[in-house]
């Protein structure tokens, strides 16, 4: 049944670009504020109600599908959450604006496009070809593995609730305030979640792209407690592509801008290997148990 939801969501993927038509997140904005309003809950406690909450009434759902249709129940949760607790956004459409801005060397574009995609969405301030790249491609490598990958890795460590928990994580780090009295709590639990994932998508780089560079770029920060997710990831993938920065600090912006270009059209490659490497493993255990 894993690897069927996981087929079966990807086939809608394919067909509306993002599980965009799922994707109404009003209700948990409006749990977030009700819980918000009660005097007696701090900050913390608010956080873990806005999880808990959810994944209780998910519980309860599966319970009852499981008694009722005990495949064809379960199976159907499992794709609705599933595509649900996809990244937001069309990032196909968006990794292309910034691949073709960059072969225009249309800096003014590929900085919006950087800012629509960064982490923590800021104002991108680059003076030259080099530096926005580097924005760039942390951006790409982590918005692919926050909208896809950690959601299945969750999945298949917890079903449908760990798809649920890791996606209404990230809406909640999102829809908190600049130094928010919770905001580390949100974020070191994000980054707790994170962990596992991005390890096991490291060695997945390493077997999908260049595996000696990037065994040891995965080894470097295996058991690394201070970078963050998409610090981590940018170092997995310059080893995976054997991504040189001396290519971005030669020659004119017109090179360097037309470099970044096939640099993030290799990232992109390199996530969708990945994708396939992750279902073809899935499918072979699968069969195996």
């Amino acid at each position: 049944m894993t690897i069927l939801s996981l087929l079966l969501v990807l086939g809608a993927v394919q067909i509306w670009g993002s599980g965009a038509p799922l994707h109404r997140d009003a209700w948990f904005y409006s749990l977030l504020e009700s819980l918000r309003n009660l005097s007696g809950l701090r900050g913390e406690l608010v956080f873990f109600a806005a999880l808990i909450i959810p994944l209780a009434g998910l519980g309860i759902a599966l319970a009852l599908a499981a008694k009722i249709l005990p495949v064809l129940g379960v199976l159907i949760i499992n794709v609705l959450v599933l595509l649900y607790s996809l990244g937001r956004g069309d990032f196909s459409h968006a990794v292309n604006q910034y691949i073709d801005a960059a072969e225009r060397q249309d800096s003014t574009q590929a900085s919006l496009v950087v800012d629509e995609l960064a982490f923590e969405p800021q104002p991108c301030n680059t003076d030259t070809w080099s530096e926005l790249h580097l924005e760039a491609l942390q951006a790409v490598v982590y918005r692919g593995f926050e909208r896809l990958f950690a959601v299945f890795f969750w999945f298949l460590v917890l079903g449908a609730p760990g798809a649920l928990l890791y996606r209404l994580s990230v809406l909640y780090r999102e829809n908190l305030e600049e130094g928010a009295h919770d905001q580390a709590l949100v974020n070191k639990c994000l980054w707790a979640l994170e962990w596992p994932a991005v390890r096991l998508l490291g060695l997945s780089w390493a077997l999908a792209g260049n595996f000696v560079s990037c065994y040891e770029q995965w080894r470097e920060c295996l058991f690394c407690a201070l970078r963050g997710s998409a610090n981590v990831l940018e170092h997995y993938v310059q080893g995976a592509l054997n991504l040189r920065p001396e290519d971005l600090l030669e020659k004119d912006e017109a090179c360097h801008s037309r470099a970044s270009a096939e640099q993030i059209r290799a990232v992109q490659s390199l996530l969708s290997r990945t994708l396939w490497l992750w279902l073809c493993v899935i499918a072979i255990v699968s069969l195996l148990l």
